[in-house]
C-alpha cells in the first residue's frame, strides 16, 4: 500500500447537527485533490468506564438467520487484537491491504462476524444507559471495537467504537459524503435498538 501525503490528498470537513433530544448526526465530507484508492475515514467514539460493546451482526452469510448483537467479549483468540466486523468480503480485503501496518502504531485486527448493518452499541452495565453508533449501509464498510475487558488492560481501556466510512475509490476533484449518528437511549431492549436504526436508515434514504 502506498501512503499519500494528507495535506495534498484531500480536504475533509465534518458537520454536526442535533437530530433530537437524544441524537447527534455527523456528516463527513471529503473533496479529493488527487485519486484516493479504497479511501477510508475512521470515525472514533469513546465512552466512560462501564460501557460494554456489542455489534449488530449475522451468524454467517450462508445461513444468516436473525441478526443479533454480538458482544465484544474477551477470549484467548482475540487477546491483544482489536475486533473488526466487516460488511462483506471486499471489506476484509480493505482492512488487510496494509493500511493498518504503518508505523509508529500498527494495529492487529481480528475479523469477527459480518455486519447485519453498520450499528453498534455500548451499554452501561449498571444503569443500562445505551449509546448507539450507526451509519447508513452504503456509507460504512466496517465497525470496529476493542474487546470488553476489566481494566487495567490497555487495549480494552479505550472503550471505543469505530466506523470505517467510505471504503471505495474517490477520483480527483470528486466530493463524497458519509453520514453517521450517535443516539443515547435509556436501557432499550434489542428490538428497540433495532427499531431506532431502522428509523434512522429509512430517514437517511429519504423514504
Amino acid at each position: 500500500m502506498r501512503c499519500i501525503p494528507l495535506v495534498l490528498a484531500f480536504q475533509l470537513k465534518a458537520v454536526f447537527r442535533i437530530a433530537g433530544p437524544e441524537a447527534i448526526d455527523a456528516e463527513t465530507i471529503v473533496t479529493a485533490r488527487r485519486d484516493l484508492p479504497s479511501f477510508e475515514v475512521f470515525l472514533s467514539n469513546y465512552f466512560a468506564p462501564g460501557f460494554d460493546a456489542s455489534v449488530y451482526a449475522v451468524q454467517t452469510f450462508r445461513a444468516p438467520r436473525r441478526p443479533f448483537f454480538a458482544r465484544a467479549d474477551h477470549n484467548p483468540l482475540v487477546d491483544g487484537n482489536y475486533l473488526a466486523f466487516p460488511r462483506d468480503r471486499q471489506a476484509v480485503l480493505t482492512i488487510f491491504d496494509g493500511r493498518w501496518e504503518q508505523p509508529p502504531h500498527p494495529v492487529e485486527w481480528c475479523i469477527n462476524r459480518y455486519l447485519a448493518a453498520p450499528l453498534a452499541i455500548r451499554r452501561d452495565k449498571e444503569s443500562g444507559l445505551t449509546a448507539l453508533v450507526m451509519s447508513p449501509p452504503g456509507d460504512c464498510f466496517a465497525v470496529a471495537t476493542p474487546y470488553n475487558q476489566t481494566p487495567p488492560d490497555d487495549v480494552a481501556n479505550h472503550r471505543s467504537l469505530y466506523l470505517s466510512l467510505f471504503g471505495f475509490d474517490v477520483a480527483a476533484g470528486q466530493t463524497v459524503r458519509a453520514r453517521s449518528r450517535l443516539q443515547v437511549i435509556a436501557d432499550p431492549a434489542d428490538a428497540a435498538a433495532e427499531k431506532a436504526y431502522e428509523d434512522y436508515a429509512r430517514g437517511a434514504s429519504g423514504k
